[in-house]
């Protein structure tokens, strides 16, 4: 049986035990980023929205991943991660990660928090949060008093200011 990214969080309401994969998606919410922590960002790989769906069968769990790029540098240490942090769980057997690189990895598959967060700390650095999907506008207009409300923030950069290999473009 497979569960979508968006597993429910609690057990039913008809007070039957939780479903059998929740177990393994706390794990895997319990997982942080390293891209996203080496920023400052306390979010979970699930947060990020690189897991596609999780299996299990017979004690045999398998974890399907799309990175944020195709040649994510951290990629070995969060299969390693994810291997050695479900085979904790009691009934895992063996655990398989795959990396599928298709659908290619969009800012719509971060959760409500990672967006949040990202929203947040652009706001911090006077950044506009509209390339944040699901974005909040009206509040990021409302916490910069400069402003006008409806209007665009522009944030000028003179070309002599941009460089490449240490020289002007």
């Amino acid at each position: 049986m497979t569960l979508p990214a968006t597993a429910p969080e609690t057990p039913h309401e008809s007070g039957r035990a939780e479903h059998p994969l929740l177990p393994l998606w706390r794990t895997l919410g319990d997982i942080p980023d390293p891209c996203q922590q080496a920023c400052g960002y306390a979010l979970s790989i699930v947060d990020l929205g690189i897991v596609n769906g999780v299996a299990a069968e017979d004690g045999c769990v398998s974890v399907s991943l799309t990175f944020t790029e195709p040649t994510c540098t951290f990629g070995f240490r969060i299969i390693q991660e994810i291997e050695d942090r479900l085979a904790q769980i009691p009934g895992v057997r063996r655990v398989q990660v795959s990396i599928d690189p298709f659908p290619l990895w969009e800012p719509s598959r971060l959760t409500e928090r990672a967006r949040r967060a990202h929203a947040e700390s652009r706001l911090r650095f006077g950044l506009p949060t509209t390339a944040i999907a699901g974005a909040d506008v009206a509040a990021e207009q409302r916490a910069r008093p400069t402003a006008r409300a409806g209007s665009p923030v522009e944030i000028p950069m003179p070309l002599s200011r941009i460089t490449m290999g240490g020289r002007h473009v």
